[in-house]
């Protein structure tokens, strides 16, 4: 077997290929790299539309796949899932093809339905049938994103199964003791709105939070002053990032629209309890009332709560914070992500 390792890097996808690149090599040392974007041709001249971008990425990704094929690759681990339509289903290659969401998940949780959305809906239904029907392998970031595939798209449940992302948890890990001082509480997205910022600004106006510090990792600008700090100069797995969440006591995203969310896992892998709105995929991240809390409404009032629970009993923070490293390294590790990886290009026969 001859691996090629053909990558996007929207948004989240950037962060895989990275670790991926450090991490496969290990593994499957004569695999080869190829990037998507780099097979980008006359498309991409185009005035972009959204609801034409999914055809941008499904000839990029056929292309790049070509391009592996030729490099004598026979297993092919493919991101993501919006650029394997076009894939040839007799192809001489296998296909792993990763991803968070299917298109039907993506439109319900970000876009909602264009002109050409059952067009769309038709034609990739049946092109990933016809991949499943090959022998190919769908991999999700979480039972969400492959329960969507059975129950949407008719894929058979043999032809499915969850790859969670990889952690570099010896990177990612806890402070030797608890961070003295102010009970402060961390957020990381770079979409400050869209992740939850605002209404994360808002809980800490309740009374019982008067003296919580929060930090707020983000592409926005804005007043580090008093018990609010803003920084917008962390980059994703640097040194800085990693301490800047660590020495926190509690990590919160009360997120609009997610898939999944890697820094919420590595909040985790540090030993902080998770405070997280459970949309998309990421309720598979936390076990509610073990590893943190998933409000049961996104609202400034049960953020506030979920968060004074921490703040009264800090003791509680901590155990829930060493549950969820122990959940992470279990199955976000890179032991973890590459036993399951290995199985899964096993299924490619």
């Amino acid at each position: 077997m001859k691996l090629g390792v053909v990558t996007a890097n929207p948004l989240g996808f950037a962060t895989v290929r990275k670790r991926w690149q450090a991490l496969l090599p290990e593994t499957f040392p004569d695999c080869k790299f190829v990037n998507i974007e780099r097979f980008e041709r006359w498309e991409s001249k185009l005035p972009y539309f959204r609801s034409k971008a999914w055809l941008r990425a499904m000839l990029a990704g056929r292309r790049a796949s070509e391009a592996a094929m030729r490099m004598g690759c026979d297993r092919l681990l493919l991101t993501t899932w919006h650029s394997c339509a076009f894939l040839a289903p007799r192809a001489a290659a296998k296909y792993a093809m990763f991803g968070d969401a299917t298109p039907h998940l993506l439109d319900r949780l970000y876009f909602g339905k264009d002109a050409f959305a059952e067009r769309r809906a038709h034609f990739v239904r049946r092109r990933y049938r016809q991949l499943a029907a090959e022998g190919h392998l769908f991999l999700g970031m979480s039972p969400w994103a492959c329960d969507d595939l059975i129950e949407t798209y008719g894929i058979p449940a043999n032809r499915t199964q969850v790859l969670r992302p990889a952690i570099d948890v010896d990177r990612w890990s806890p402070l030797p003791e608890t961070t003295p001082g102010p009970f402060t509480v961390a957020f990381v997205g770079g979409n400050f709105e869209r992740k939850g910022g605002d209404l994360l600004l808002e809980a800490l106006e309740d009374p019982r939070l008067r003296h919580v510090q929060a930090r707020f990792a983000t592409a926005k600008p804005g007043p580090s002053e008093g018990r609010i700090v803003f920084r917008n100069d962390l980059t994703a797995d640097s040194p800085e990032l990693i301490e800047f969440v660590r020495t926190a006591h509690l990590f919160v995203l009360p997120t609009i629209a997610d898939c999944s969310s890697l820094a919420s896992v590595e909040a985790s892998a540090t030993g902080l309890p998770i405070i997280v709105n459970p949309v998309g995929g990421i309720g598979d991240l936390v076990e509610p009332g073990v590893t943190g809390q998933l409000p049961t409404t996104r609202s400034a009032s049960a953020f506030a709560e979920a968060i004074s629970t921490y703040v009264e009993d800090p003791a509680l923070a901590v155990k829930h914070g060493r549950a969820g490293r122990a959940r992470v390294v279990e199955r976000h590790s890179f032991a973890a992500h590459i036993a399951s990886l290995r199985e899964a290009l096993s299924k490619l026969g």
